[in-house]
């Protein structure tokens, strides 16, 4: 679980497996896929010559990072109202460091690099 703010305040969200089924039954897409298509990266060196990947700002489509979004928070408290309910009443939020939230729990539900 994490939190994300939203209009000044904190919310919870969770990525789970009913998140990606939440996802596909609101959207009629896949949670993973959209999440994962379009996202650019270039190669940069730092100082000590390590490669690191940037992602690059507007590769990203933030219209679909606001719908996993949902799906995460309505994840975390079943109140939520439906997607374009909650777009109407969500002023404002940094969409960048939600990403960022969400990057690590998708990474975490998903793609666990843990032993078999």
């Amino acid at each position: 679980m994490f939190e994300v703010t939203i209009d000044g305040k904190k919310v919870k969200a969770e990525v789970t497996f009913y998140t990606a089924w939440l996802y596909e039954a609101e959207f009629q897409s896949k949670l993973i896929q959209d999440y994962m298509e379009g996202q650019e990266y270039e190669e940069e060196t730092d100082e000590d010559g390590t490669s690191i990947a940037v992602v690059k700002f507007d590769s990203i489509d933030w219209m679909t990072m606001t719908r996993i979004l949902w799906a995460a928070i309505k994840t975390a408290k079943d109140s939520t109202p439906p997607y374009e309910q909650w777009l109407r009443k969500a002023g404002g939020a940094n969409l960048w460091d939600a990403r960022a939230a969400l990057d690590a729990a998708i990474t975490d539900c998903f793609f666990r690099t843990e032993a078999s």
